[in-house]
């Protein structure tokens, strides 16, 4: 391919080709694959890390912990999460990792690559160049490689995120609030480590609620938050101001703020800003149902066990919900008894239309991994016959109505993009279309098939307890 003398000279202006990676779970570690096809430009949808690569080749990649102290010596503060690469040699010739800075305001020019090395030496190196999104190395070795930037830096503004989770009344051990807690992150943070990091420390009992979260913050600079809620409803912890410390939070995620509800609330509206200063994020945010198990698995609860505390309105929404529930599953077995029963009477060899033949595909695993999920064994059930298509239906149907609508947007939009060695499926075909629709789409293009891809998207939107359902499910079915 012939490139202009300018893309020649600047490869990174060359747009790279987007890859979604395979994410392994080693020792309580998530860690991410990609496997390059051909020499090029490849960017992780996840990380936002960017490869030059020289040829086919492997990438392991996973992040790490700074070591503070060490950096704080030699005047250095992380400006970026630490990443740790495995790869064959030769394969990678350009690393370009994500920075969070706004380049108009000078704060680039602060900025360095730390090279730790496998005996934990640590080197600083000097970017080759930096664009608006990116510093770029030249590499001939592999380990970890992080952002780091002067600690005497002026302040200035930077890329930032308001992410919010909320956590559901806790009513077994009578803790009758919810908490809505902020965290205030850089924009090169990981959000699949951010969301990790939480559920491993309070499991189901917080959700991630997705807003639009870009703004630009100040480091070390105090920020104040309010809301539009009545003072004796809730409470702001700390109350009065948090300062944005950016280089502490790659690696714990704790909240800056914490918005503590006294009563149950479907919507609240957030308000940031510097303290005694202007306004830098507002957002409405609508709050999951309040779930009396104290969990959030999505799944509907006996509006009979509700507290005594909780509006009558939230009674019958949820009263509505049952019972539209229990309609929605009545049709659905009518229906997938009215089909068995015409196939049956329908069945001719000579005239029948069968589904398209499942494609065979093999997928090379890395081979720096024990990763077993995914390859073809005798006791793989994702991989093994689900029975009838009826029943695949019914068991995808069943768990597409697990997810709310913003959850089923993500889980199409996964299917727009490819799934692994799945191919993608045309946007027109998923255009406003309903949990039946999106069912009867997937079994027509993948078959049987459609479990494994569903798995694989549910595992990548981090819904695994609903991932492990639908696994134990079709299980029971082989």
């Amino acid at each position: 391919m012939d490139y202009p003398t300018v893309l020649l000279e600047h490869p990174h202006k060359i747009s790279p080709d987007e890859f979604i990676p395979e994410i392994i779970i080693q020792q309580n570690r998530r860690e991410y694959w990609f496997q390059c096809p051909s020499a090029g430009l490849f960017q992780c949808s996840i990380t936002g890390l960017v490869f030059r690569m020289e040829g086919q080749g492997e990438v392991l990649y996973r992040t790490d912990l700074w070591d503070r102290r060490l950096l704080a010596q030699v005047g250095k503060r992380p400006a970026g999460p630490l990443f740790k690469f495995t790869c064959n040699k030769g394969s990678v010739c350009q690393l370009h990792l994500p920075h969070c800075e706004i380049h108009s305001e000078g704060g680039c020019d602060f900025l360095s690559v730390a090279h730790v090395k496998d005996d934990d030496s640590m080197m600083f190196i000097n970017p080759d160049e930096t664009t608006e999104s990116h510093v770029i190395l030249n590499i001939t070795e592999f380990s970890k490689y992080g952002i780091t930037k002067d600690t005497e830096a002026p302040p200035s503004p930077i890329h930032a995120l308001v992410l919010p989770f909320y956590q559901l009344p806790d009513v077994k051990n009578n803790k009758n609030y919810s908490i809505l807690c902020l965290l205030l992150l850089p924009k090169n943070a990981n959000l699949n480590d951010v969301c990790e990091t939480r559920k491993n420390r309070y499991g189901d009992r917080e959700k991630y609620i997705e807003v639009t979260p870009n703004c630009e913050l100040i480091p070390d600079q105090e920020y104040t938050l309010s809301t539009d809620l009545p003072d004796e409803q809730h409470l702001i912890n700390p109350p009065e101001k948090a300062k944005f410390v950016d280089y502490e939070i790659y690696e714990n995620y704790m909240p800056t703020f914490q918005l503590h509800l006294k009563k149950c609330f479907e919507e609240v509206t957030l308000h940031l800003k510097e303290h005694d200063g202007p306004e830098k994020w507002t957002s409405y945010i609508s709050l999951p149902a309040n779930n009396t198990e104290g969990t959030s698995t999505g799944s509907f609860r006996d509006y009979k066990k509700l507290p005594e505390k909780v509006e009558k309105k939230e009674k019958k929404k949820v009263k509505k919900a049952l019972e539209e529930k229990v309609i929605k599953t009545g049709e659905r077995k009518r229906k997938a008894n009215n089909i068995a029963e015409n196939d049956d009477e329908e069945e001719q060899p000579s005239t029948s239309t069968k589904p398209p033949p499942r494609q065979k595909r093999k997928v090379q695993k890395p081979s720096v991994t024990n990763n077993t999920e995914g390859t073809s064994t005798a006791n793989n059930t994702e991989g093994a016959s689900t029975g009838t298509t009826i029943k695949v239906s019914d068991q995808l149907l069943d768990t597409l109505e697990e997810l709310n609508s913003e959850e089923l947007n993500t889980f199409q939009w996964h299917l727009t993009k490819g799934v692994n060695q799945f191919q993608a499926i045309a946007r027109s075909k998923l255009g406003n279309t309903n949990r039946t629709d999106t069912v009867d789409v997937m079994v027509q293009r993948y078959c049987d098939d459609a479990v494994k891809v569903t798995l694989a998207i549910l595992r990548k939107m981090e819904l695994n307890d609903l991932a492990k359902s639908l696994k134990q499910k079709m299980c029971s079915k082989v």
